[in-house]
């Protein structure tokens, strides 16, 4: 299983723990938890001005509202863009819009976007 934690909660932002209980989730679910066991690297996700960090440490994720190093990926925009944006659709039209800034690994956002996005698969027991 995969162990999600959040540095700091008492005092981290609203996004990081949006972002940890949308993960746990999203967990439950065979492709996420496949992805998430064996991913390595880091997204750091603006929205508005709160800020995360989520780190995928093979098996552990861990999101921080600091940024410790340099992300593989970066997601930027509102908070609406980035609710609005957890399909692939909604995604590549609010980068057209400019309502949302990618930067970074493409390869690791789509990877990223199997553990962020809503689900409603079967659940693994």
């Amino acid at each position: 299983m995969v162990e999600v934690v959040v540095e700091s909660p008492e005092t981290t932002n609203m996004l990081c723990l949006i972002l940890r209980q949308t993960i746990e989730r999203n967990l439950r679910t065979q492709e996420a938890l496949a992805v998430a066991e064996e991913m390595d690297g880091s997204l750091a996700i603006g929205a508005g001005k709160m800020r995360a960090h989520i780190f995928f440490e093979n098996g552990r994720v861990r999101i921080s509202s600091a940024s410790e190093v340099k992300p593989t990926a970066r997601i930027e925009g509102s908070l609406a863009a980035l609710a609005q944006s957890v399909s692939m659709l909604g995604a590549v039209k609010h980068i057209f819009q400019g309502r949302l800034r990618v930067k970074g690994s493409l390869p690791f956002l789509l990877k990223v976007l199997k553990i962020l996005k809503p689900r409603e698969e079967k659940q693994v027991k």
